[in-house]
């Protein structure tokens, strides 16, 4: 688990001043009340009672009713605003026990809200327990939020991988805690997915790499770079095609290619040392989950795998299909 402070940010941009008289200690001291004004020698005159002004007390009910309805209507806001939130939100009283939730938070955790009354919070969120609170209230108090990096268990025990921001709020009692939990699982199972192609991408004895529709070199593998005798992956990255790749007809191929076709020839190649190579270099378009071209795949390979039976790649034809 991990956790991060954050400091929030000011949106009014000022903040009160008070003025508290310093002893020579550095202490402050207690406020000096007022000097009271000398009295004078004569009587003050009598009060006289005087009867409360007509309609004064269908005035105070009117406003008393107004601050019911005042404090009516916040209370229907922050439930509209509970039930509309994306992430599943839990509200907490200072010691960790839940107090509030919503729907979110059935559909992540699979309790109901009757089941989530006073349970502690590390009944959800393992590892939150009194020690981790009290450091959490220890970073809110400088008006900062706090960020886990966590697993959830379910009601059934299974888990999930979550992002947890955590807030300080005066709802039922003084300093009570929000999470805001957000699901990650997907985007955990999506990052290992991108780390085992690249993995399996930098595995390959084949050289290869992906370009964007500018034809420039987004990702590249250790065996390209070794091939074209550059020191680390990363020099390739942002260079374009045409800097080892740049033969007459070259742009129109590539253009082709993020046009939908595949293409695959003989082609020669400069390197790191401005060597040229003979290799066969093959080209094919790279979609997204809409089918939609967003650069193209490079792939290099020593130009006698398809030289058999044919005595050039550029005279025998071999573009797409072959």
């Amino acid at each position: 688990m991990r956790i991060w402070f954050k400091k929030q940010q000011d949106d009014a941009g000022q903040t009160a001043a008070v003025s508290v008289p310093v002893t020579e200690g550095g202490e402050p001291s207690a406020p000096v009340p007022a000097s009271p004004a000398p009295a004078t020698a004569r009587e003050p005159a009598p009060v006289v009672p005087q009867p409360p002004p007509s309609g004064a007390e269908p005035v105070a009910a009117s406003a008393a009713a107004d601050r019911g309805a005042y404090k009516s209507d916040h209370r229907s806001l922050y439930k509209q605003l509970l039930a509309g939130l994306y992430d599943a939100v839990l509200v907490t009283d200072p010691k960790g026990h839940i107090i509030d939730i919503n729907a979110r938070v059935t559909e992540f955790f699979s309790y109901s809200r009757e089941e989530t009354w006073d349970l502690p919070i590390s009944e959800l969120l393992p590892g939150v327990n009194t020690a981790l609170i009290s450091r959490i209230r220890q970073g809110l108090s400088g008006e900062r939020f706090v960020l886990i990096d966590g697993r959830c268990y379910r009601k059934d025990r299974s888990t999930f991988a979550a992002e947890i921001a955590i807030s300080s709020i005066d709802l039922m009692n003084d300093g009570d805690l929000v999470f805001s939990i957000r699901n990650v699982e997907r985007r955990h199972v999506q990052m290992q997915r991108l780390k085992s192609c690249h993995s399996l991408l930098n595995h390959m004895p084949l050289a290869a790499a992906a370009c964007d529709p500018e034809a420039r070199i987004r990702v590249a593998n250790v065996a390209l770079a070794r091939l074209l005798g550059y020191e680390k992956v990363e020099d390739l990255q942002d260079k374009p095609v045409s800097v080892i790749w740049n033969e007459a007809g070259s742009a129109d191929v590539i253009r082709r290619v993020l046009a939908g076709e595949t293409w695959k020839e003989a082609v020669q190649v400069v390197n790191a040392s401005s060597m040229r190579l003979q290799l066969t270099l093959s080209l094919a378009p790279e979609m997204d989950a809409r089918k939609k071209v967003i650069g193209f795949l490079v792939a290099f390979s020593p130009a006698s795998v398809v030289a058999l039976g044919a005595s050039s790649a550029k005279t025998g034809g071999t573009h797409a299909g072959h």
